[in-house]
């Protein structure tokens, strides 16, 4: 999937593999696109089931969320505080994840 948020051009991408999900920065247009991986996180997916696919995008930043248990946040701009902010993001999340069987 890709995201046009700038009017021109598809300026980041979210790809699903059978295994894992990316989340990459898009430049260029036509024969010039390049594609930057920015982030990914490893999931299965099977091909005989239907899968829920959240993409939010908020300026430069983007996170990704697949059957509402695996997640991927990405910033497409380089920032020295990025990975910092990133760890206490997926560690906020871990402490809202419901247990398993409701407990």
């Amino acid at each position: 999937m890709g995201a046009s948020v700038d009017g021109k051009a598809h300026v980041s991408n979210l790809s699903l593999q059978p295994d894992s999900f990316k989340i990459a920065k898009v430049t260029g247009i036509g024969p010039t696109t390049r594609h930057t991986e920015v982030d990914s996180a490893k999931s299965k997916l099977a091909d005989d089931a239907w899968h829920t696919v959240v993409w939010e995008i908020q300026g430069d930043e983007m996170v990704a969320c697949i059957d509402d248990r695996d997640r991927v946040p990405a910033k497409a701009e380089a920032d020295d505080k990025w990975p910092q902010k990133r760890a206490q993001l997926m560690t906020r999340r871990k402490k809202k994840e419901p247990k398993p069987g409701g407990k």
